[in-house]
Parts: structure tokens; C-alpha cells; sequence
């Protein structure tokens, strides 16, 4: 079996949506001869695209930088969180 770039950057993806939404995509996918994979993938770019003109681009933050966040970071016991910012424990709790 030969794996192409492209499947090698593939991630896999579960959704849910409607039956009727479902049959329309498969008749999609059979007329076009586009899996239904490749047409969610193109419209979602499209999508993204349209929504954000273009100019914004998400980036997953690499995991050596998060590691070193982690690290730097001081993690505290929610009593001291309370007592630092002046809070008081239902509100934090409860978030009321």
C-alpha cells in the first residue's frame, strides 16, 4: 500500500448532522465523483477563507513552547488563587 503526502496529513474527524443533510451529500458525492471527506474538506476551506477574508490564519502552538510555558508557569492551590485575588470560594466555585 503506497501513502501519499497528503494522506500522511490527513486527521481523522467525526460528525454528527442530519440524515436528510447526509443523503444530500452522498448524491453530491456520487454526481461529482468527490468523496464526501473531500467535499466537507473544500467547503470548509472555503468557508474559513470567506469568514476570516483571508487574513487570519490559526497556527497550533508548537509543543516545546507549551512544555516551556508549563514550566515557567506557577501553579497554585485554589486557596492561595482565592486569597491572592481577593476572592471568595463560592464565587470561584460556583462562578456566581
Amino acid at each position: 500500500m503506497q501513502i501519499t503526502l497528503q494522506e500522511k496529513t490527513m486527521h481523522p474527524l467525526n460528525a454528527t448532522i442530519d440524515k436528510s443533510l447526509y443523503q444530500q451529500a452522498k448524491l453530491h458525492s456520487f454526481i461529482s465523483n468527490k468523496s464526501i471527506s473531500q467535499i466537507i474538506r473544500e467547503e470548509l476551506n472555503f468557508y474559513l477563507k470567506k469568514e476570516t477574508n483571508g487574513k487570519v490564519k490559526a497556527q497550533l502552538v508548537p509543543e516545546q513552547e507549551i512544555l516551556g510555558i508549563l514550566v515557567k508557569d506557577r501553579c497554585i492551590a485554589e486557596d492561595e488563587f482565592v486569597k491572592e485575588f481577593n476572592l471568595c470560594k463560592k464565587f470561584v466555585k460556583k462562578n456566581c
